[in-house]
């Protein structure tokens, strides 16, 4: 067991006497500490007899945020709202480079939100050796966020990017998530690259997401994706899933304009497909931006379906696509592969792994992936999307040796400077898509079978029914949410037998059915004290309201409102995101 602290306050753990929000502890905890009474002696002893570290959120840019602390704490006591304690860092190993907890973050079990996040955690596993003995008796003099500013400077009077990273030496560091980061960081103050601002920590209604927002409004450089080779380009994909994530009441016209010019490029290009056969790279290009975005998602999903439906009808032998030169295309069947995976249609699952198997082929023997069958050297773009394909085709534990190559190759096209290049994309695009891929690996979703399958579907089924509207439809949706739920937690019970549910009920012979299944999951929690007795579950209310309207729409032929269906769907998709993480450590509707 140990302790490990995250917090947003740049010299939190600069003091012998640190403080945290005491109603921030025991969040992403071993079942167990997240409903321990902190009033209780014997508690607090017990937590003080773990070692500890302390870390700072992804997002702080102080001189000493690079810097992991690993040592004891004691003393601890609560005192108002926060928890109270003296650390003292490891005599030997005290300080270790964060750089180190990003890269390992899955063995360690970090969830990658909890960089985002304050908080106090209790791990259920060992510290290894091998992540301590990377630890100093001092903290290092120098980190990468410091010396950034001086190296863009260098750059700005004329220097290139390897002298200027010697002179400033930022050289002297190796390829890191860090170095990336700084240079992500760096970029954006003069331009934006919106699929950025997740991999950088910003967080909705902050200030300063509030302060980006009014750069990107008052007319900032935007950075662009070089494909759809249609209409307006990248931009509206780009601004459409940015609002969805980030945009508030005030943003909503400017997102469902950027949705409006992403239904009309789609329309050019499916035209040109369909005609055709033209437009392979923008088709290949709209299937993965979609596949990421869940507003785009609902809007896309159904058009690229049939596109999809003609695709694999066509497929070549090889599995592999060409340009019209017949040049096979590894890139864009990588991204043609990955989107059909992300947008989860369970109708082509099978040649999608053949697609899988067919793109490993093509490794160089550096272990990079080139980006067409005529080009003889790796290309970073499509060597992360056959990575990110390998994942999702559940192929990672039997292709070990070809991922740990491919990964490898990447760290070694780390620029000096923190970024990745791909020949024709701009530098934060390729560098925010390996950082994507490294800091979301420990959770990209194989392809899930069972009744998690079913739940996925039932839920992405209920979406396309509300966007398409209509009374019926609005019927069939909330209908399918309700399946959605139920195969949910079922899933659930069958993945987790430490829960000791059965999905039956007494007889053996009947499933517990939504109600049953959500009450055995109460009780579940309850007895392992994940949460209190007299506690719910999180959105009870709203899954229990949606039921309700489901019996009302098969028992009466009644009518669901447009808000009432959309406010099921929001608790569903919340409902089994929650679950599905702390439960199975699985983003079910990723």
């Amino acid at each position: 067991m140990w302790n490990l602290l995250i917090s947003a306050s740049p010299d939190a753990w600069e003091h012998r006497t640190c403080r945290i929000l005491a109603r921030r502890f025991g969040e992403q905890s071993v079942p167990g500490y997240g409903v321990l009474s902190l009033e209780d002696p014997t508690v607090l002893k017990r937590v003080e007899s773990f070692p500890t570290i302390l870390i700072y959120e992804s997002a702080v840019e102080s001189s000493t945020a690079h810097v992991v602390r690993y040592g004891s704490i004691t003393n601890l006591r609560r005192e108002d709202a926060d928890l109270v304690f003296d650390f003292t860092p490891d005599r030997d190993r005290g300080f270790i480079p964060r750089g180190v907890f990003w890269k390992l973050a899955g063995d360690l079990g970090i969830h990658r939100f909890q960089w985002h996040r304050t908080h106090w955690s209790v791990k259920n596993t060992e510290l290894p050796d091998y992540v301590l003995q990377r630890g100093g008796p001092r903290p290092p003099p120098k980190n990468v966020p410091l010396i950034y500013p001086a190296y863009r400077e260098a750059v700005r009077h004329g220097y290139d990017e390897s002298t200027a990273s010697r002179l400033c030496g930022l050289s002297d560091f190796p390829p890191s998530e860090e170095k990336a980061l700084a240079y992500l960081r760096s970029s954006m103050a003069e331009r934006l690259y919106l699929p950025a601002f997740p991999v950088l920590g910003f967080r909705q209604r902050s200030q300063a997401l509030r302060d980006q927002l009014e750069r990107l409004h008052d007319g900032t450089d935007l950075v662009t994706d070089p494909q759809p080779n249609a209409g307006l380009g990248s931009l509206p994909f780009l601004l459409a899933a940015f609002y969805d994530t980030f945009g508030g009441p005030t943003e909503c016209g400017r997102m469902n304009e950027a949705i409006e010019d992403c239904l009309a490029i789609m329309a050019e290009i499916e035209a040109d497909f369909r005609n055709a056969r033209d437009g392979l790279p923008s088709l290949a290009y709209v299937m993965w931006r979609t596949g990421q975005s869940p507003i785009l998602s609902r809007h896309l999903r159904r058009r690229l379906r049939l596109v999809i439906d003609v695709l694999m009808e066509e497929r070549p032998s090889s599995r592999i696509w060409s340009t019209d030169e017949q040049t096979p295309d590894h890139l864009a069947t990588a991204m043609l592969t990955v989107g059909m995976q992300r947008l989860g249609d369970d109708k082509h699952r099978h040649h999608l792994r053949l697609m899988v198997k067919s793109l490993c082929h093509f490794q160089r023997p550096d272990g990079g992936f080139a980006a067409t069958g005529a080009e003889h050297k790796g290309d970073v773009l499509t060597t992360v999307l056959i990575l990110e394909s390998i994942f999702r085709a559940g192929f990672a534990e039997e292709l070990t040796h070809l991922i740990d190559r491919a990964e490898q190759w990447l760290w070694k096209r780390q620029l000096p400077s923190g970024a990745w290049r791909s020949d024709g994309w701009p530098d934060d695009a390729i560098t925010t898509a390996v950082l994507d891929y490294f800091e979301g690996r420990p959770t990209i979703l194989p392809q899930v079978d069972g009744f998690f399958l079913m739940a996925r579907d039932f839920c992405t089924h209920a979406s396309d029914l509300i966007y398409q509207d209509g009374k019926n439809n609005r019927r069939l949706a909330t209908i399918a949410l309700v399946h959605a739920v139920e195969m949910f937690l079922y899933g659930l019970f069958e993945r987790n037998p430490d829960l000791c549910v059965s999905i039956y009920r007494d007889k053996g012979d009947e499933t517990l059915g939504p109600r049953g299944a959500l009450r055995a999951l109460q009780e579940a929690l309850r007895s392992s004290n994940a949460i209190p007795q007299s506690g719910t579950l999180s959105y009870r209310d709203q899954l229990s309201r949606l039921i309700r309207e489901r019996d009302s729409v098969i028992h009466h032929a009644g009518q669901v409102g447009r808000e009432e269906v959309e406010a099921g769907r929001k608790a569903v998709v919340s409902f089994i995101g929650k679950y599905g993480v702390d439960l199975c450590g699985i983003d079910l509707l990723q």
